[in-house]
């Protein structure tokens, strides 16, 4: 049978994992955090591209747009020849697509990045669901390493 103070240890020692596992969810929780805010701005960005894209499908030569430079900056400007666009594909690599093409290439990654959005949306679901029962699970034992304390030391006493 287990004594009142192997009892108490046990009961800290399992309180002090507790901590730790919540303690590691919690900066689990921020990393998917961050990544789905990732995933949600390249989204937005990709869901732009493709709303320009179709803009441009209809648009005629010499049609004036708005450049974007960036930070803000735009500069007006008449398009050339539309039926091609160049399109990055990665590390650098860009190739020569027809706007329908890169149309379906933005709305395969669209489709890429709504999935691992809902994996990531999950797992936050899931991990915050975790931390919950770790933090009733320590509101328990609190109360409980208190107790057996104080009934420790109260048999001491005598």
């Amino acid at each position: 049978m287990e004594s009142g103070e192997q009892k108490l240890q046990r009961l800290i020692e399992n309180y002090n994992q507790l901590i730790v596992q919540r303690e590691m969810l919690r900066q689990q929780l921020s990393n998917v955090t961050l990544a789905t805010s990732q995933i949600e701005a390249d989204l937005r960005e990709k869901h732009l591209t493709r709303l320009t894209l179709d803009e441009l499908k209809n648009a005629k030569e010499e049609h004036e747009v708005l450049i974007s430079l960036g930070t803000g900056a735009f500069v007006n400007a008449k398009l050339g020849k539309v039926d091609e666009i160049i399109y990055l594909v990665g590390a650098g690599v860009a190739i020569n697509k027809t706007i329908d093409e890169a149309t379906q290439s933005i709305e395969e990654r669209i489709s890429e990045l709504q999935e691992n959005l809902g994996k990531l949306q999950e797992a936050l679901t899931k991990t915050d669901e975790s931390i919950r029962k770790i933090e009733e699970r320590l509101k328990e034992l609190g109360p409980q390493i208190q107790n057996l304390d104080a009934q420790i030391k109260a048999k001491r006493a005598i």
